[in-house]
């Protein structure tokens, strides 16, 4: 009595199994190794705002340090250097920095909007009034001249940044941080000369 042997399976079904089973496996590691780029992606692209954001943070803080000595100028009775109204739309603005950064996606005509409007109030620098006490003015100028060096440096710092990275989005924004660092530099050597100036008495 003989021994029943299962069906052999014909080699080109192995074969087939075989393959559907290696394309199988491939499919599975290509979807593993989409999910790691992608989440390497996004990690990335998160630091990437948290830096921005880090650097419009700073910049934000220099200019309110720089619209509060403005501003305590005004209350010392000294030249008033441009208007309060000016200033203040710094200040507004400036506040408004940071928050365009969002927790997936950077606004960057946001950014290029209130950058804009810093520039164009600092157009009316430089409408001084002699008075107030010089040492104290001297001061001042000394606080304002600091902060706007500051400021300026902050702009370079997120202007690396875009350039760096090649951000194609932040085109216009790299233009408009071009155009304020060359109106801070302006400023500064308002300031620097009338400090020079007032010193000299």
């Amino acid at each position: 009595m003989g021994i029943d042997t299962p069906p052999q399976q014909p080699e080109n079904e192995k074969l087939l199994h075989g393959n559907e089973e290696v394309l199988n496996e491939e499919k599975r590691l290509e979807k593993i190794r989409e999910k790691i780029k992608t989440e390497q992606q996004e990690k990335s692209e998160k630091q990437e705002r948290n830096k921005i954001k880090i650097e419009l943070q700073n910049i934000e803080h220099g200019l309110l340090r720089l619209s509060s000595a403005f501003r305590k100028r005004e209350q010392d009775n000294l030249a008033t250097l441009f208007r309060e109204e000016d200033y203040s739309k710094i200040s507004f603005a400036a506040r408004s920095l940071s928050e365009t950064v969002q927790n997936d996606r950077i606004d960057y005509e946001g950014i290029t909007r209130l950058l804009r409007t810093i520039h164009k109030a600092f157009e009316s620098y430089g409408t001084y009034t002699a008075r107030g006490p010089v040492r104290e003015d001297i001061d001042s100028l000394s606080a304002v001249s600091h902060f706007l060096r500051q400021t300026g440096n902050d702009m370079g710092r997120l202007r690396h940044v875009f350039i760096e990275k090649d951000v194609k989005e932040a085109k216009d924004t790299v233009s408009t941080i071009n155009a304020l660092n060359k109106k801070l530099e302006e400023v500064w050597l308002l300031t620097v000369r009338r400090k020079k100036h007032i010193s000299e008495y």
